[in-house]
């Protein structure tokens, strides 16, 4: 697994979480063969599955 960090979105407010058109706030973390995913609200597992990463 290569080192990266991947932003899944940069939305916020509600108009953001209702509608999704900016996917708000989620990372995953990749690095040293260690995987974590920061999900502070709505849709970060949405645009993970549209990226196609594995959030396990």
């Amino acid at each position: 697994m290569k080192d990266e960090l991947v932003i899944l979105g940069s939305g916020g407010g509600r108009h953001h979480i209702r509608t999704q058109y900016r996917g708000t706030g989620g990372f995953l973390f990749k690095f040293a063969d260690i995987q974590a995913h920061i999900d502070p609200g709505p849709g970060a597992i949405v645009k993970l599955n549209e990226l196609r990463e594995d959030p396990l």
